[in-house]
């Protein structure tokens, strides 16, 4: 990591709050900001499809988000930047669906139906 992403610490005013961030990398360097933005985007994009922000919290079958991503990646890979349906980058689809399957392994490890012994 570059040194440009280590905070630095600032004292804004002494009024303010403590938080011992010196040494840690800042946010700026953890998440790429226009992904984010993105992404944030698609999930809109979804609930209007879906009904809801958090219809991806009832869970779904691992392997049809799985699905979902090996298809953004190919189309991605095959020269295609954005979504026809959505308009929106086929990779922002791409880290959303990760990012539902990365939160299942915490909230719904029971609907892992990934192929076992492949």
């Amino acid at each position: 990591m570059g040194q440009d992403c280590i905070i630095t610490n600032i004292d804004i005013s002494e009024n303010a709050a403590k938080h011992m961030d010196e040494g840690k990398p800042g946010i700026h360097c953890i998440l790429a900001m226009p992904l984010i933005t993105e992404m944030a985007k698609v999930m809109d994009y979804g609930a209007k499809k879906y009904g809801s922000h958090w219809n991806y919290r009832k869970g779904m079958s691992w392997m049809a988000l799985l699905g979902s991503c090996s298809r953004h990646l190919t189309a991605f890979i095959r020269g295609e930047n954005n979504d026809q349906e959505s308009g929106f980058s086929h990779l922002a689809h791409l880290a959303c669906d990760a990012a539902m399957c990365f939160e299942y392994i915490r909230s719904h490890p029971s609907l892992d139906d990934r192929p076992r012994g492949c």
